[in-house]
């Protein structure tokens, strides 16, 4: 039976409003889809006319005894979604393609709207930022004077840090319901810290009586930390009770997603390249030999996890491109191993001298060519040309400009602070003068740092720089047809792929997600790389980029340098196989084989199928990332008892992980490089220590 509507101005007889009135603000007050119900038009718009009711509450954080705060708030149909900066546009325009809903985005710069024209949107997309600028008790901050449907925050495990302004504020949104979006696997390694993570996102999600400190402590946290099932039993029921997980299998049995191929490229590094990365290696070597992997001079040392993480570094970057080593590198190298050879058999066994004799022949070579390679460079009009017969390996100094980038790219130039680098490793002493100072914060035995390995500057590059990994990169890109990422975890290496695409590919229209890109920046480059067919390849930090983007516009991934972690390496993946794609998905993982890339590809593999059960199936992923049930049961908390019980002894295991890849590394094959006979240690020894003593200075 059609009702004809009332006039808002007769919808109250003596004061008492009608039930049609009560009825229209039943509707829009729930947030039920009323515009999809087929109402007529002029009951609709009464609906739309219906006022927001506002309420008075009591500011119990601000309150005392004697005098009360209140603070007047409007009840709303709305929702309000929180989402990070570098996706708000990203959300934006999902939600646009439902035409029937209302929307206002506000981001950094933007003016926040008045709370009553809040109440008024279907949906108030707001970024993280705004969110932590705000203050928790500010009694006229519009966001925080309407009473919201729901707020939902996306990436969600970002509430799970207590300590952020993020939270705080975030918890004391008044809303009917809450929800936290994440795909972020929770990390696993310290369980006191895990279980703050997971109580502070009950607090936000207000679920009583867990939302209390104390009794989240003593029906949760203080079990599950003896493993008591009673702890185990209540979180289990909790999540069970409040969450809804969508597992892998579930989603390939209902949508159907392209498939997923992952491939491994081992490229062949060139000669000069092999004896760059081996000088490097020798380095390792001939500490962990001279020091005979212990003592207070070895890289496993405590006190030298500085340099143990910058060598590692510098092993991974000199798989992409490496200099070498400088003269006094190598001369710190050959001393090293000098004092080692001195010492007794006993000491140090014949066999790792052999070793050490044979980089210090190595090292002595390489520094003889560069020495004759200096000394025929000759200065034509103040620049310095190498001439025709300088081997390509020469470190001579050639012609060198710097790394430029266009607008058009969106990087902005830095300015190369490479003059500074002799200080970049000296924390403890920013106001040394001396070299012997600077030396002593910057070498362990056999071993001096130049650069800090996180130092992202760009750098110089030659004219004719070259790197097999990036020659492969240039080509693949020219034979795909599709979009393209390009992932690594190192900005210098991103910097040096720009280079490469400027070098070698101008007419490359391309875009750079890293972390000297602003926030706003980056949503635009995202946006840009899915909506603009011009656009083939988005280059990106791996750390920055894993999570929580869709770029299911791309069909091919190219994992420049090898993902540490497994995690980390499936949720990258995961930007363009999820979802929405339309096509196939390639992974190509670059590797040069017998590298240090190679040792954390393994171990990366190894937690790929301990976390799976599987063989590591480099194939079709789908079934890799599989779970098998919605519900979560003790047995699942089996494997996280294992991953707890000794956690003293697991944090020292994966402070180990670094120092057992310096401990597997190898040179590669080279010609430079080759086994001492005894007879051959002997006069060898014999020879270079009475050069040493005839040039030892006199005191």
């Amino acid at each position: 039976m059609d009702v004809a509507p009332q006039p808002l101005a007769q919808s109250h007889v003596g004061g008492v409003p009608s039930l049609y009135f009560l009825c229209a603000r039943r509707l829009k007050t729930s947030g039920l889809p009323y515009q999809t119900f087929g109402l007529p038009s002029n009951m609709t718009e009464f609906i739309e006319l219906v006022p927001n009711r506002t309420m008075t509450i009591v500011n119990e954080q601000l309150s005392t005894r004697v005098n009360r705060y209140f603070r007047n708030i409007i009840m709303s149909s709305s929702t309000l979604i929180i989402v990070p900066s570098s996706i708000l546009q990203q959300w934006a325009h999902e939600i646009m393609r439902h035409p029937t809903l209302t929307l206002v985005t506000i981001s950094s710069n933007d003016d926040i709207p008045h709370a009553h024209q809040l109440a008024g949107y279907h949906i108030v997309l707001l970024s993280h930022s705004v969110l932590s600028s705000m203050q928790q008790y500010r009694s006229n901050d519009p966001i925080l004077g309407v009473y919201w449907l729901r707020v939902i925050v996306d990436e969600g495990h970002v509430v799970g840090n207590s300590n952020t302004k993020l939270t705080s504020v975030a918890r004391s949104i008044y809303a009917e319901r809450r929800w936290v979006c994440s795909g972020t696997p929770i990390s696993s390694s310290v369980l006191d810290s895990e279980l703050s993570n997971f109580g502070s996102i009950v607090k936000f999600l207000h679920l009583q009586p867990f939302n209390k400190s104390d009794v989240w402590k003593r029906l949760v946290a203080s079990p599950i930390r003896q493993f008591k099932t009673a702890g185990i039993d209540t979180l289990c029921s909790m999540i069970n009770r409040v969450s809804v997980r969508t597992p892998i299998d579930t989603i390939y049995r209902d949508i159907k997603i392209p498939t997923l191929t992952i491939n491994k490229v081992y490229i062949k590094p060139t000669k000069e390249e092999t004896i760059k990365y081996n000088e490097i290696v020798c380095q390792v070597q001939t500490n962990l030999l001279a020091s005979q992997y212990e003592g207070p001079d070895s890289l496993f040392s405590s006190n030298n996890q500085r340099f143990a993480m910058e060598v590692y570094t510098t092993l991974r970057k000199a798989c992409i491109f490496t200099e070498g080593l400088s003269e006094d590198q190598r001369i710190v190298c050959k001393e090293a191993i000098i004092s080692a050879l001195m010492l007794d058999d006993s000491v140090i066994p014949r066999s790792d001298k052999l070793k050490l004799v044979s980089i210090y022949k190595f090292m002595e070579s390489i520094s003889q060519f560069r020495h004759v390679v200096n000394q025929q460079v000759t200065n034509v009009d103040g620049a310095q040309i190498p001439p025709q017969q300088v081997s390509p390996t020469s470190t001579s100094p050639v012609r060198v400009r710097t790394v430029r980038f266009n607008d058009d790219v969106q990087v902005k130039e830095i300015p190369n602070n490479n003059n500074n680098n002799n200080n970049n490793n000296n924390n403890n002493n920013n106001n040394s003068t001396t070299n012997n100072n600077s030396n002593n914060n910057s070498t362990v035995l056999g071993i001096r740092t130049t650069n800090n390995p996180t130092n992202d500057v760009p750098q110089k590059r030659k004219e004719d720089f070259v790197s097999s990994k990036l020659k492969y990169l240039v080509e693949r890109i020219q034979q795909i047809d599709g979009k393209i990422i390009v992932f690594s975890q190192f900005n210098e290496v991103i910097y040096d792929i720009i280079f490469t695409f400027k070098q070698e590919l101008p007419n490359l229209k391309f875009l750079v997600y890293y972390t000297h890109v602003t926030q706003r920046e980056r949503s635009s480059a995202i946006m840009t790389f899915q909506s603009n067919k011009d656009i083939k390849v988005i280059v990106m930090n791996t750390d920055l980029a894993a999570y929580g983007i869709n770029l299911t516009m791309a069909t091919h991934i190219l994992i420049v340098d090898p993902i540490t972690s497994w995690t980390k390496e499936r949720q990258a993946i995961k930007r363009a196989h999820r979802i929405g794609q339309q096509h196939p998905v390639t992974v190509e993982k670059l590797l040069i084989k017998g590298t240090v890339e190679e040792i954390i590809d393994r171990n990366t593999d190894k937690g790929s199928n301990i976390n799976n059960g599987n063989n590591g199936n480099n194939g079709n992923d789908n079934n890799n990332m599989a779970s098998s049930s919605v519900s979560i049961e003790q047995e699942d908390f089996f494997k996280v008892e294992q991953e707890f019980l000794f956690q003293d002894e697991r944090k020292e295991e994966q402070g180990k992980q670094i120092r057992n890849v310096l401990r597997d590394i190898q040179t590669l094959p080279s010609k430079h490089l080759r086994a001492i006979t005894d007879q051959e240690y002997e006069q060898y020894v014999d020879t270079m220590l009475k050069s040493k003593s005839t040039t030892q200075p006199s005191s």
